[in-house]
């Protein structure tokens, strides 16, 4: 298979890796082109399902799954229904983002999850984790601009930093940039599940981020809020304090 090397198995930087794919309310484009550039998406799905670092194995018993209710564009659209596969009553009887992310908070509480092995040293103790996701799209694009246009609370370190598994992927196996099936295809498995549903595809990243483990691939930070780190192994977590362009040390 292209690009397929099997290395020693690495040491990653922490204990878990949280998996995350947002799902968020889209039209098409009237011109049949795709998705409208300015629509205001807002989440109407958050799953996050957890990956042990150590193992490579997928924990389903402590995933964490929502529907989030849109408020600006209450109602979806067909092409979102039929993208998604979410029902208008799933998200009618889903909760706000704000009390999603809050819920989330709680969740990361109750596992005793706690950042990242290099963050703050006045960490307490427990599982250090990193999120990941497939590009920057989920938490850049979705997230944030959510967040500010509402005027939402998600200012956490854990939110501003994550790894890009779409680049990381392309960077280990030496193979272009790729979407959830192309990766899954490339290391010979097949997408389980329904494409396009948070959870489902979710799961699937979580499995190609565990054949990379497998291959001695280290699964480090290379995304931000602000500037992408670019494949940056030697980047020094600090805690976000503007829009500063991070470390540029081992950029490539």
């Amino acid at each position: 298979m292209e690009g397929r090397v099997r290395r020693p198995r690495k040491v990653q930087p922490v204990d878990f890796y949280l998996v995350i794919d947002f799902e968020a309310t889209c039209e098409k484009d009237s011109r049949d082109s795709g998705f409208t550039k300015d629509y205001p998406n807002e989440i109407i799905e958050f799953p996050v399902v957890v990956l042990n670092a150590t193992t490579g194995e997928i924990e389903k018993d402590k995933s964490f799954h929502y529907y989030v209710k849109p408020t600006q564009n209450p109602h979806l659209t067909t092409f979102c229904t039929e993208l998604t596969g979410i029902k208008q009553e799933q998200v009618d009887q889903g909760i706000y983002l704000a009390d999603a992310l809050l819920l989330f908070e709680k969740w990361l509480e109750e596992h005793n999850f706690v950042g990242l092995k290099f963050g703050p040293k006045n960490l307490h103790p427990g599982k250090t984790f990193a999120i990941l996701t497939d590009g920057p799209w989920d938490l850049r694009n979705f997230l944030y601009l959510e967040c500010l246009r509402k005027g939402i609370d998600c200012d956490k370190d854990y939110f501003k930093r994550w790894v890009n598994i779409r680049w990381l992927f392309g960077e280990f196996y030496k193979s272009r940039r790729r979407n959830i099936s192309s990766m899954l295809k490339q290391l010979g498995m097949t997408f389980e599940g329904n494409p396009h549903s948070g959870i489902d595809d979710a799961f699937n990243i979580a499995r190609i981020a565990s054949q990379m483990i497998s291959d001695g691939c280290v699964l480090y930070i290379n995304d931000s809020l602000q500037n992408p780190v670019d494949g940056n192994r030697d980047f020094a977590y600090r805690p976000y304090t503007g829009l500063q362009n991070p470390s540029a040390k081992g950029r490539r």
